[in-house]
Formats: structure tokens, sequence, C-alpha cells
């Protein structure tokens, strides 16, 4: 069963993804997708954050807080270069069944 269908937040278009998230090993790649995504990166993250070409390069120790926090306020990022999200059923590191998709 696909959580994000069934619950009708599964989006449809590319236009409804906010964020794209790469991992690259150490590093994960954060791109806004629109202006929405840009004004939550310039209301939530340092203000000195690496950037590299359009993303703001995030170590991985962070990202599960970042990813959490950007779902928190109901924005979509979707993998890599997909525009939909692929649901993935993982534990957060408080044992809790997450619905967010890993980078």
């Amino acid at each position: 069963m696909d959580a994000f269908h069934s619950s009708g937040t599964s989006p449809t278009s590319e236009a409804e993804v906010d964020f794209r998230c790469e991992n690259h090993g150490s590093i994960f790649l954060l791109y806004p997708l629109n202006l929405s995504a840009q004004s939550w990166i310039d209301e939530h993250l340092p203000s000195d954050a690496q950037w590299f070409g359009q993303a703001v390069a995030v170590e991985h120790r962070y990202i599960w807080s970042i990813l959490d926090a950007i779902q928190s306020d109901a924005l979509v990022v979707a993998r890599g270069n997909q525009t939909r999200h692929t649901p993935t059923d993982y534990r957060s590191a408080e044992g809790q069944s997450c619905a967010m998709p890993r980078c």
C-alpha cells in the first residue's frame, strides 16, 4: 500500500515538490526548488550554511533533523532527481515509524 497515495498527500507534479535531496555519502545536497523552499532555508538554516552550486551542502549527521523540520512545515522533499515521493518506511532515532523518504 502506498501511504502517500492513500492519504491523499502524494505530489502529482514537479511543481508540488519544494526540495530535492541528493545523497552523496557523507554530504547531502538540498536543492530549494521554489520560493517557499528558499524562504524556509533562509529562516531555518544558519546564515553561514555552505552552498554548493544551487544546493545547500549538509553533513549526514544533520540531514534527518532538517528533513524532519521541512516535513513538519508541510513542505515536500523528493529524493535525487525524482519529482515524486517514493515512500520508504523506516525508524527515527526514537524508534517511531516515519513516512518521510530518505535521500
